[in-house]
Order: structure tokens, then C-alpha cells, then sequence
């Protein structure tokens, strides 16, 4: 702790010395209201691979697949869907900030076509600049360092980029990205966070709606829309500084990385959060977690809808479609010797599962 408390000042100083980077080249491009600003902690090869796959899933659902790639064709299922209605999904030009580190940069550079493409554009910062700092704050999150770093990406961006959706590398998109983009004119004057509920079957009131007070199991912090100016209008690192040393001096480390500071604020200050529908983080770390947020995952072409999808209408009850998946555990689906979770109890054809 005394440790940490010696730190603190140095990184306010380096906070300021960003916040005053002049504009760079890339601002007209940032200040773009159709562009969507996506910010990744890519921390080792495999958090890149999995960087990829995120982004090849984002995409696909902005309806960018080559379609005069005949190996990308293989991969769109019912293409004669009896209940085809097309859709013209919106394709916002998409900009990744990149926070990472310097040897990644070339390796994610050439699985992205160099950044090149007209619709997707890429900034990179060096990781190293921040996980010194993380890396003294006790914390036993498989995440390491790389999580706790994500508090700071409202002083990581340039000043010029206001919104942002922070997302772990280990997220798959069934939705297009455009319509969590559109969660940001829903905040009020107040809240400056955009989050799903933690997904605890131990809660008994973990299916909530919206409306419940803040929780005991918080929010989870795999898919953060950040309001960046909000936030850096509030002080946002002094108060997660604060958070941080209140934590350690009460539990010695942190369990959840990120996620513990996010709720230790939240708590005191639940105006700031503008809490998301369950089905845009549905947390696959157990198969306990289909009872807190039952969803139906259709498999579906993007111009078609959730509804025109391989899911029978007599099996969606009340269920809602799920928007993203989220495999918060430590064991990833590109892992070696990576297995699918057996379901909690067998379920009857119709169910939701995860």
C-alpha cells in the first residue's frame, strides 16, 4: 500500500502530460460522428489472436464479409431462409485503439490488412507506459496488470476521442456494433458508463430488470461504454485512485481487477451508470449463467433478422437474443485443450441456452 500511495502522484503527472498532446493527424477521422471508437488491452499472442477473432466477429455483422471470397461464403448459413427479410445494417466506419505491447503491433497490423481497409482504421499505445504502474497494485484476476490498466483508457485516448466501448479480447459479437453504439444518446446529463449486471446465480434476484437498484454482484466490466469526456470531466482517476487505496488498505489485492473499482464507485455513485440489457454481456464463465440472463443465440446472417435466424418462434418465449457473448474464464475457446462447459441440468428442446 505505502508503495502504491508513492506512485500515485506520478501517474496524475504523466495523466496531464497526455491530456495536453497537441491533435494529431487522425482527428478529422475521430471527430467523425458515424465513426465508433473500439478500445482493446491486448496483453501475450494468445489476447491477440483472440483481438482478431473479436474484431473478424464485429465485422461480420457490419456486413463486411467478402463476398467475392468464395472460402467466406462457406461460412453464411441460410442463404434461401424461408423467412428472408432483409436488413441493411448500418456500417460505421470503425477506429480500434490499440493498448498493447510494442512487438504485437506489427503482428496485429498484418492480420488487419495493415489498418488499411477504407472502413477500419487502428491506433496503437504502448501498454509498457501503463503496466508499470499496474503491475504494483496487488491483484489475483487471471486478467493481470492488463485489466487493471483499463481504468485509465479515459487519459490513454487522445482528448479528442469522447465515446469509446471498452471490450475484453474474449467477447464474440451476434449483433451489429452500431446498435450498442446507439446506448449512448439513451445516457442521462449523469451517467457517463454504460454496463451489464455481474452474472451470479448465488444472487437470487440476479433476472432483474433495469430498474433494480444497484446490486450486490455490481457490474461486469468485459464491455464498458465510456462516455470519455464525462469522465475525464469528474476526475475520473482521482476517484478510481482513491477507490484503489481504500480497497487495498481493507483487502490487501484485488479479486476482480478493474471490476472491483468500477463496483466500489458505482455503489456511491449509481447516477453515473447507465445499466445495459443483460443479452449485450451474457457471461459464459458457468453454465449456471444461462439462469440469470436466458437467451437464445440464433445462428444468422447479418442483413437478417434475430427472428429469420435457425430459431423456431414457438422456441423464443420470453426470451431475448443474445447481442454479445462474453467467456469470462480463464480457459478461452481458442485454448488448447478447450472444452464446451456441459449444461447445469439437461434442458427440453426450446430452451434457452448460452
Amino acid at each position: 500500500l505505502g508503495i502504491f500511495l508513492q506512485l500515485v502522484p506520478n501517474i496524475r503527472v504523466a495523466k496531464v502530460e497526455r491530456d495536453q498532446l497537441p491533435i494529431g493527424p487522425l482527428t478529422k477521422d475521430a471527430l467523425d460522428e458515424t465513426t465508433i471508437h473500439i478500445t482493446q488491452f491486448v496483453k501475450g499472442k494468445k489476447s491477440a489472436r483472440r483481438s482478431i477473432t473479436m474484431l473478424k466477429s464485429l465485422l461480420y455483422f457490419q456486413n463486411h464479409l467478402s463476398s467475392a471470397n468464395q472460402e467466406c461464403l462457406g461460412f453464411e448459413p441460410f442463404q434461401s431462409s424461408p423467412c428472408f427479410i432483409e436488413l441493411h445494417p448500418a456500417q460505421n466506419p470503425i477506429h480500434v485503439h490499440f493498448i498493447t505491447e510494442h512487438d504485437l503491433w506489427p503482428v496485429l497490423k498484418s492480420q488487419l490488412n495493415n489498418c488499411s481497409l477504407s472502413y477500419l482504421k487502428c491506433s496503437f499505445y504502448s501498454l509498457a507506459e501503463y503496466q508499470w504502474f499496474a503491475d504494483r497494485i496487488p491483484n489475483i484476476h487471471h486478467a493481470g496488470s492488463a485489466g487493471i490498466a483499463k481504468l485509465w483508457a479515459p487519459y490513454i485516448l487522445p482528448h479528442w476521442v469522447i465515446k469509446t466501448i471498452v471490450v475484453d479480447t474474449d467477447i464474440l459479437w451476434n449483433e451489429n456494433v452500431g446498435t450498442l453504439w446507439k446506448f449512448f444518446d439513451q445516457f442521462t446529463s449523469t451517467q457517463m458508463l454504460g454496463m451489464a449486471w455481474e452474472q451470479q446465480t448465488q444472487d437470487a434476484r440476479c433476472r432483474r430488470s433495469s430498474k433494480i437498484l444497484f446490486p450486490v454482484t455490481g457490474v461486469n466490466s468485459g464491455l464498458v461504454l465510456m462516455h470519455l469526456s464525462r469522465m475525464r470531466a469528474a476526475n475520473w482517476g482521482l476517484i478510481t485512485e482513491q477507490h484503489i487505496v481504500s480497497s487495498l488498505a481493507v483487502r490487501k489485492y484485488l479479486s476482480q481487477a478493474d471490476q472491483d473499482i468500477y463496483n466500489s464507485v458505482l455503489t456511491l455513485k449509481p447516477e453515473w451508470l447507465h445499466n445495459l440489457p443483460c443479452e449485450w454481456n451474457v457471461q459464459v464463465y458457468s453454465p449456471m449463467a444461462v439462469q440469470c440472463c436466458p437467451v437464445i443465440w440464433p445462428d444468422r446472417r447479418p442483413k437478417i433478422t434475430h427472428e429469420c435466424s435457425d430459431v423456431k418462434q414457438n422456441s423464443t418465449r420470453s426470451y431475448g437474443f443474445l447481442r454479445v457473448a462474453h467467456y469470462n474464464k480463464a480457459n478461452k475457446p481458442e485454448d488448447t485443450g478447450w472444452k464446451n462447459a456441459r449444461p447445469y441440468n439437461p434442458l427440453q428442446s426450446g430452451f434457452a441456452l448460452t
